[in-house]
């Protein structure tokens, strides 16, 4: 269960505060010798050197505001009026993503007063931003861990759902690919990898459980396979 809650804080830091990013660059030095005049000019060596930065990237929900607000949606009358009546978005792309903000609002806020009301917590909390919410949900979810853990992973399972939507929009991630007849040896959930390899094999859990967690990183890839074999 502290596992879960963690993620669970995690999980809502991304939502509402965002996420630190390291960054690596190149950058030209240029080493003066002890006979460089530097106020006539000069021909001293120049290096490329590596550096790195830290940049601060906002919450899930800032970066769905501002991919909504500037998304375009064809704003033509006929375009409006059809857009609350959209059944396939696969016929109209340039609403791609658009409403993913609306969505996760609405889920969140309904999934949420069912689970507060369930474990007997004062749904009036509910009555403030989405931002808020996620900013105070850890704490919320922390008061009723060891009386309804089902509720924790249900918000636990909610959470995931909600942020790989909004990555899924904001480009941030590729499909996975599900591995047939491995599964993980923490919990027995399903194991997947983006299509491209650039991430580790992770657990995603069952259509009963949430994902746990646990990951193998590349060092470990041959021997899950070998194991898969068996």
């Amino acid at each position: 269960m502290e596992r879960t809650l963690k993620r669970i804080a995690d999980n809502c830091v991304l939502m509402h505060n965002g996420w630190n990013d390291r960054v690596e660059y190149e950058q030209a030095i240029k080493y003066h010798t002890t006979e460089c005049d530097t106020l006539g000019g000069c021909d001293c060596p120049t290096k490329n050197e590596k550096r790195a930065r830290e940049v601060k990237r906002p919450g899930l929900l800032e970066q769905l505001k501002e991919y909504q607000q500037n998304k375009d949606v064809n704003r033509n009358p006929k375009a409006a009026r059809g857009a609350p009546k959209i059944k396939t978005p696969k016929m109209h792309p340039e609403l791609n993503g658009y409403l993913t903000l609306d969505e996760i609002t609405c889920d969140a806020y309904m999934t949420l007063d069912r689970v507060l009301e369930e474990a007997g917590r004062d749904r009036l909390w509910l009555a403030q931003s989405l931002k808020g919410v996620f900013q105070g949900l850890h704490y919320q979810v922390a008061q009723f861990s060891e009386t309804h853990p089902d509720l924790v992973h249900e918000v636990d399972k909610a959470l995931n759902r909600w942020i790989n939507q909004a990555k899924t929009t904001l480009h941030m991630t590729v499909a996975d690919a599900m591995f047939a007849n491995m599964v993980c040896e923490n919990c027995n959930g399903a194991l997947a990898i983006a299509w491209d390899n650039s991430t580790d094999i992770r657990c995603i859990g069952s259509p009963s459980d949430p994902p746990c967690g646990h990951t193998y990183p590349r060092s470990e890839w041959i021997t899950l396979y070998e194991k898969g074999k068996k």
